[in-house]
């Protein structure tokens, strides 16, 4: 069961970016990777059970690649009331089910 998701920011030594990159999409709570431009050159959506079982996935299976040189995990926050999508079905502006806070009063 997943109850966590993640998203790892990735470091890697110049020129390493694609061959870690292809590791990170080789694991099995990897649910995404996409290379960017900046200081982190990859970022990994991971859904795991929890949060220790993320930290795991970083330090026993992210940083040992071979050209990682850093990593930062950015944690979600899941809400009472807050709707959760399976992935491609996320919200359009008309299905927004929000309801308008009123003005105050003048």
């Amino acid at each position: 069961m997943t109850d966590y998701i993640g998203f790892v920011l990735v470091c890697t030594e110049p020129g390493h970016e694609r061959d870690v990159y292809k590791n990170i999409l080789t694991l099995e709570d990897a649910r995404w990777a996409y290379l960017l431009t900046g200081y982190y050159n990859i970022i990994a959506k991971v859904e795991v059970p929890d949060f220790n079982a993320a930290i795991k996935l970083i330090t026993n299976k992210i940083k040992p690649i071979p050209g990682v040189t850093d990593t930062k995990l950015i944690s979600t926050v899941k809400r009472k009331g807050m709707p959760s999508f399976v992935r491609g079905t996320e919200p359009t502006l008309e299905a927004r089910t929000e309801t308008p806070v009123p003005a105050p009063a003048a």
